[in-house]
């Protein structure tokens, strides 16, 4: 709210470092921040309008737990902000009209003048960066996972990729899906399929959480923190191929070779228990059959 992540490129909360990039963000929005104080301000003060404080009471009573979530939640979003920023923009524009309506020559007028002219400026920024904003292109990814997607009816897929993403574009028909690892690793960049919610999960299973977890095939361990064979979850595949059932292999094709070699010890104790054979190539994503030995 500050425009702080702007003004320092970098923010680091935890696992995550996420570097900026746009430096315009440090114009906006810290100057509607201060003019919100300098609104809330002078409505306190004055007392003028029993609607404009209930007004207040209420906004702020909504924005104050939203940020108190965006702050300490493990994955930063200011969407977290949206539904409270109403009374934000509401208290700036009050605030702007007051501190103008009451300004003087002085330190304190010039003060004012400048966050007029930050202000200005930054909804200049923001309006022409909009206009000329790229047309996001289409995920290559996404049509490759629908391509494959009829092959999964009523099958367990094991995947480097979310399996929330998965869950949402590839779910349903009987399919299930089973985490490989949970790596907080981005092999692809520009794609959303980091796997932050297994990677979390079982940070916390590792401190003695005793929650509902998706199925991981190699899940950390205290001794292993990259991930371990669960001998029971590879149990219970090669059941489902005993089965009839088909057991998949879902990787994506795109990956670096630093996260490969991540892979590499996964797949040499995968081969140990299953035999692969390659079902569909695709860009984004490889399909491989994984039959029991």
């Amino acid at each position: 709210m500050l425009g702080l992540d702007g003004l320092l490129g970098r923010l680091a909360l935890g696992f995550e470092a996420i570097t900026l990039r746009h430096a315009r963000y440090s114009l906006y929005p810290f100057p509607v921040v201060v003019f919100a104080g300098l609104g809330v301000f002078y409505a306190i003060r004055r007392k003028r309008n029993p609607s404009t404080m209930r007004a207040i009471y209420l906004g702020f009573g909504f924005l104050v737990p939203l940020l108190l979530v965006y702050l300490f939640h493990f994955y930063l979003d200011p969407r977290f902000l949206l539904p409270a920023l109403f009374i934000v923009f509401a208290a700036a524009a009050y605030g702007l009209v007051g501190a103008n309506k009451r300004l003087k020559w002085g330190w304190a007028g010039f003060a004012v003048i400048a966050l007029d002219a930050v202000v200005a400026g930054a909804i200049v920024v923001q309006t022409v960066a909009g206009v000329l904003a790229q047309t996001p292109r289409q995920s290559k990814l996404l049509d490759d996972v629908l391509a494959i997607r009829p092959r999964l009816t009523n099958a367990v897929v094991v995947s480097d990729i979310s399996l929330q993403w998965l869950e949402l574009f590839a779910g349903g028909d009987g399919t299930e899906f089973v985490g490989l690892n949970c790596l907080l690793t981005s092999p692809v960049r520009e794609q959303t399929q980091v796997e932050y919610h297994l990677f979390f999960l079982s940070i916390k299973r590792l401190k003695g959480w005793t929650g509902p977890i998706p199925p991981i095939l190699f899940p950390p361990t205290p001794d292993s923190p990259k991930g371990k064979l669960d001998l029971a979850e590879a149990d219970q595949l090669a059941d489902e191929d005993k089965k009839g059932r088909p057991v998949y292999l879902l990787l994506l094709g795109q990956a670096t070779r630093a996260y490969f070699e991540e892979l590499k010890p996964e797949f040499t104790e995968i081969d140990r228990y299953f035999t692969h054979e390659k079902i569909a190539h695709y860009p984004e994503v490889g399909l491989y059959r994984l039959k029991a030995r």
